[in-house]
């Protein structure tokens, strides 16, 4: 039983990651590497679930919707989570956030119910928030040699 939850829950993440369908909320030209991008989206979300192979489709943990708690909501009747996409090659990047509301069906299976993008503007607010406190450079101090 366990082993088939985790499959359904492995399955929903790279289901979720491998497109972006549905409404979003872009921002182009940020000048911030993929790891800061990753560690800003981390913090300004309720953290990350999962994330594609090459890091540049992220996921991030269940949350009730309309809520800034941090609470799991992976089991509620109705959930929230949010996707960022990094797209390009090379800075500066796009970023596109989805924030995505599931409900509970009565067999137990999670359909989308809308996108919300107040809640994905909020996101993404967020996370060029994070990006200018520079979350990628925590050691830059660190890094300096007095001699």
């Amino acid at each position: 039983m366990i082993y088939r939850f985790i499959f359904l829950m492995l399955s929903l993440v790279m289901i979720s990651c491998n497109s972006l369908n549905g409404s979003y909320v872009e921002k182009q030209n940020v000048n911030a590497s993929i790891k800061g991008l990753m560690l800003a989206f981390d913090r300004a979300t309720t953290g990350l679930r999962g994330k594609s192979a090459n890091g540049r489709e992220l996921v991030s943990r269940y949350q009730a919707p309309g809520s800034n708690s941090f609470d799991n909501a992976a089991m509620d009747k109705e959930r929230a989570y949010s996707r960022l996409r990094i797209l390009g090659d090379r800075r500066p990047y796009t970023l596109q956030i989805q924030h995505i509301i599931e409900k509970r069906k009565s067999d137990g299976v999670y359909e989308l119910i809308r996108y919300d993008d107040i809640a994905a503007q909020e996101v993404l607010r967020k996370v060029l928030k994070e990006l200018v406190t520079r979350p990628d450079r925590e050691d830059f101090i660190d890094d300096i040699k007095a001699f």
